[in-house]
């Protein structure tokens, strides 16, 4: 690079013209060719680009160079007031996250009980299913005896299936 011109980058050209990048190299080969230069393998922009196109070329000075390469060594210094803001951000924020935290444990108790509630409903549903189907065949064995037509097969069948899965383990 000559040291009386300077460079910008692709991107850097990219966010100060508010386009994206891939804009920009589009414009490369046409409206940007007399600005273009390879260094080291990396697309550089002649920054006169900028004041051609109407735009400010920043310069920052040496004292404010300065101050950001005095930061970037000590580190970021807050004053009190911004540690007081933090401070009071971060209780308000902890303060949030207990309460939260309350409501889901609220939550998650109150799902139990309705799930230990579907679960009694469940097995009181399976007695009445049982009880039903009890009710049914006595009903069923008693029109027969009072039609006459008691069939020996029939209720043997009718057993067999009240027996369950597992009723052919236990036939005669």
């Amino acid at each position: 690079m000559d040291n009386n011109q300077s460079y910008i980058t692709i991107k850097e050209y990219a966010r100060i013209k508010d386009v994206s990048v891939s804009a920009v190299y589009k414009r490369l080969n046409g409206s940007l060719k007399d600005y273009v230069k390879e260094v080291d393998g990396k697309k550089l922009l002649d920054s006169k680009v900028l004041e051609d196109e109407g735009l400010k070329v920043l310069n920052p000075s040496s004292t404010q160079v300065e101050k950001v390469e005095e930061v970037e060594e000590k580190g970021f210094q807050p004053s009190n007031e911004e540690l007081n803001i933090l401070k009071s951000e971060l209780e308000v924020k902890n303060k949030l996250i207990e309460n939260l935290m309350e409501q889901i444990a609220e939550k998650d108790k109150a799902i139990l009980e309705q799930n230990r509630r579907m679960t009694e409903q469940t097995e009181q549903l399976m007695k009445l299913l049982e009880q039903s189907n009890t009710l049914n065949y006595n009903n069923q064995m008693l029109l027969a005896e009072k039609n006459g037509t008691i069939d020996n097969n029939i209720t043997e069948e009718i057993q067999e299936e009240k027996r369950g899965f597992f009723g052919w383990k236990r036939k005669r």
